[in-house]
Formats: C-alpha cells, sequence, structure tokens
C-alpha cells in the first residue's frame, strides 16, 4: 500500500526534518503443535503487532458449515439462520444458482465440499458487511471452466461496497477492467487489464482495500495485477461490504460459464496468517489462508488449513501485520502428524511488502 515504504528511522526535529516510520517485521522464533489439517498450531515470535478481532469477518472453507451438514450434490446453497450467508439476496439474488459440490475431480485441495453453479451467466454469494476499519483483506479460491476475457460483456468476480450506498459507492473487478464509482464523483478509478488467472484451474484471489489511504489492490496467484490503485476522488467511500462473489454477468452477452468456488476469507484488517510455497514471500505463487483462534504481538493461535500443499511436503509460514508487513524469510513447516518444528533461520528485520 502506499503508507508502506521502505522501512527507515523516524527523526523528528525541531527543524523539522522527519524520517519514515519504522516497521520491524514480524519474525517467527518457533510454531509448536500438530501439523495436520485442523491442527492447532501456536506461533510463537516477535513483532505481531495488534489485530482487535483475532477471527476475520468470514472464513467460508464450505466444509465448515455445520448448517451444511445434510446437504448433497447439487442442493441450493441456504441462506439466513446459521448459515455463512445471512443476506436475503445471498444465493444470486433469490435465484438459487449456488449448489454445494463434494466431487473429487474438483477439490481444491483437502477440502471435501465447494460452492459451484452450472452454465450461468449470473451466479454469486451475496451480502455480507461489517463495521468500517481502514484496511478490508479478501481472497478467495476459484475455477472457471472456460476463458470470459473476449466478447461483448462486462462480468465481475466480485464487487465491494459502501454498504451506506450499496449502488451507488462501490467497487467492481471485472474480465477487463477494474473500477471504483459513486454517483456524486462517477468513475474516481477506471483501470484496464485482463485477468492473468487460468482458466480449467484453481486460482487464489486476493483484493485489498486501504480505506485509509483509499487505494485498492489485486492478486491472482501471487502476482500483482492491479498495483495501488488510488480512488481519491471519492473522498466519502469506505469499503465495508461484500456485495458480490462469484460471477456477475453483465454488458451486451455475458457467457455462461460453470465455475467452482472454495475457501472464502474476508477481513477487516490486513493482519492474517498464510503458509506459502516458496521460501520468501514475494516469490510464493501458492497461498493458504490460516484459520485464526488468537492473536497478541507476541503469540498467534491458529487451526492449520493444509489447502493444496501435499502432506510431507514442506511449506513456509508467514505472519503479516496489520501495516502489511511481514517475515519475508518464511519459517518451514511440514504439514504431516509432527507435534513440534525447529527453529528456523532468524528472518531479517524491519522489511514490508507493498502490492
Amino acid at each position: 500500500m502506499a503508507k508502506l515504504k521502505h522501512a527507515q528511522a523516524m527523526i523528528c526535529v525541531a527543524s523539522l526534518l522527519c524520517g519514515s516510520l519504522v516497521y520491524s517485521a514480524p519474525a517467527i522464533n518457533q510454531a509448536t503443535g500438530g501439523w495436520s489439517h485442523d491442527g492447532t498450531i501456536t506461533i510463537s515470535g516477535t513483532g505481531f503487532g495488534t489485530k482487535p478481532s483475532a477471527t476475520p469477518v468470514l472464513w467460508d472453507t464450505v466444509d465448515n458449515a455445520t448448517s451444511y451438514s445434510s446437504l448433497v450434490d447439487g442442493d441450493a446453497i441456504p441462506i439466513g439462520g446459521s448459515n455463512p450467508w445471512k443476506s436475503i439476496y445471498a444465493n444470486s439474488s433469490g435465484r438459487d444458482d449456488v449448489k454445494y459440490e463434494t466431487s473429487s475431480t474438483e477439490q481444491c485441495g483437502v477440502s471435501a465440499a465447494m460452492y459451484k453453479a452450472t452454465s450461468k451467466k449470473t451466479a454469486y454469494l451475496d451480502g455480507l458487511s461489517w463495521t468500517k476499519t481502514d484496511s478490508v483483506y479478501v481472497s478467495w479460491w476459484w475455477k472457471q471452466d472456460t476463458d470470459t476475457s473476449a466478447g461483448d460483456h462486462s462480468s465481475k468476480w466480485i464487487r465491494v461496497s459502501d454498504n451506506s450506498d450499496e449502488t451507488g459507492k462501490t467497487f467492481s473487478w471485472t474480465q477487463h477492467q477494474s473500477i471504483i464509482y459513486t454517483t456524486t464523483s462517477g468513475y474516481c478509478a477506471n483501470q484496464w487489464r485482463g485477468w492473468s488467472g487460468n482458466p480449467g484451474k484453481w486460482n487464489f484471489m486476493e483484493v485489498w482495500f486501504d480505506n485509509a489511504a483509499q487505494r485498492y489492490s489485486i492478486r491472482i496467484n501471487g502476482v500483482a495485477l492491479y498495483n495501488n490503485i488510488s480512488w481519491s476522488p471519492c473522498s466519502s467511500l469506505q469499503m465495508n461490504e461484500l456485495w458480490k462473489l462469484g460471477f456477475d454477468g453483465g454488458g451486451n452477452n455475458p457467457p455462461a460459464i460453470t465455475w467452482w468456488m472454495d475457501d472464502i476469507y474476508v477481513d477487516s484488517s490486513f493482519a492474517r496468517v498464510m503458509l506459502g510455497n516458496a521460501s520468501s514471500y514475494s516469490s510464493s505463487t501458492q497461498f493458504e489462508m490460516q484459520s485464526l483462534v488468537s492473536w497478541s504481538s507476541s503469540s498467534i493461535d491458529i487451526t492449520v488449513n493444509q489447502g493444496g500443499f501435499n502432506s510431507g511436503a514442506t511449506s513456509y509460514l508467514y505472519v503479516i501485520d496489520s501495516q502489511e508487513v511481514v517475515n519475508q524469510t518464511g519459517y518451514p513447516v511440514v504439514i504431516s502428524s509432527t507435534v513440534s518444528q525447529a527453529s528456523p533461520p532468524n528472518p531479517p528485520a524491519n522489511l514490508t511488502v507493498t502490492y
């Protein structure tokens, strides 16, 4: 994000000369517990910072929704009550186009269930709001059967809004464009870029909103697609509602696609824990969100999400704090039944990551 510069000492003197703010990178000293899927791990270290609510706004792996326990393949995803998606519009605005699916041929990692829509121009999950904060982070695993980059349409994977005006203060990411629009200011951001994901394969999608700096970023499979895009002309806009997630066909001739979706993570803080597939954060191209249980400046408890990582293979643990500062050198772990992990090499301090 724009405010996250390469950290240097901040020295303010009478002459009003000021340097940049120091951000000490999180450092992982130890991660102990059962390194198997759904195992409990305690991460110990320094510089983790604060997180007002340890758990995210939403962590929906489909498997973890107890209200889905009686569903079978092809059942419409229920809404309201104890279900993860509570809005009356939550399943495709009442059309029930999003279904429950457990096909092993489409499985995303170790997940046993996922969301699916079959040959639909429009199918999405809808309606999740939270208290406004400076930061919003959304990630999800996504697979679509065909390339949607061509054609006369403007179809959206995600729409995020200021819930004070869902349709009048909104962000959209389409197959060729990302925009922020308000009815009072018009287009406050309008960037054109094609989707860099892989049709027919699972893709890890991430979107950041820095409400304080009024900037957003998008990554696909660890690679930046949009980086620190400003929406400063829309000074009154603050994102705090996931309006639609899935595929919202628009324009003159949107395609009908089949899609699958899993592991939806939404939070009002950038602070999170992830497993990556490379020994440095910046070179990782596969990430798995970890389920947060508790968070303090020196200790974090998680429930392991193995995701797509193979048992017995080495993956790397990353703690990202609320300022988007990360231990750039990953802490190596092996997903297995191991009770604890040996201490890794000490990571360098004072590193930041920008998108």
